[in-house]
């Protein structure tokens, strides 16, 4: 990545950089929670990463909410926050298609919000349109409606395991 590029992007980044320091202040990381910002050169984009020591993310390709900023949502005026199950989660497709399902009730009516019990390793996403005034605001709404999710991915996770 170019210095202007690297320069370019710790703007970006600094949103969920600040957005970590308000969950810290709400003691969301007290209450368990896992929060990872970085800067992601491969992609030319910066992302934030939420998950619970239990959901086999210990590697950063288990179970988490994952939103990122590149150009293309830069161009879109669209940045998503994507719940993800990976590899290291041994019972993948059981988990996702449970989740999907358990996870209906609560966000079905959130704006953007599309479940998917087919998906590979995606089976939630939220569409959240923004400008720069708002992109703050729109990633804290985000995050905070995920964090509702906690209780169905731990069910998910035990009933997947079984």
């Amino acid at each position: 990545m170019a210095i202007t590029e690297h320069a370019r992007w710790q703007d970006y980044l600094s949103y969920y950089t600040d957005l970590k320091a308000r969950m810290e202040a709400e003691g969301w990381m007290v209450a368990g929670w896992i929060f990872e910002a970085s800067e992601q050169p491969a992609f030319s984009s910066v992302s934030g990463q939420l998950s619970r020591a239990n959901w086999y993310n210990q590697n950063r390709n288990g179970i988490h909410f994952d939103s990122s900023i590149g150009d293309k949502q830069l161009a879109e005026g669209v940045v998503q926050i994507m719940l993800h199950c990976h590899k290291d989660f041994p019972q993948q497709e059981k988990f996702i298609k449970l989740v999907a399902e358990q996870s209906r009730a609560i966000a079905e009516n959130w704006e953007g919000c599309t479940l998917s019990p087919t998906s590979p390793f995606q089976p939630l996403v939220i569409q959240l349109p923004f400008t720069d005034d708002t992109l703050a605001g729109q990633l804290e709404k985000g995050f905070s409606q995920v964090k509702q999710l906690a209780p169905v991915i731990d069910e998910a996770i035990a009933e997947a395991l079984q």
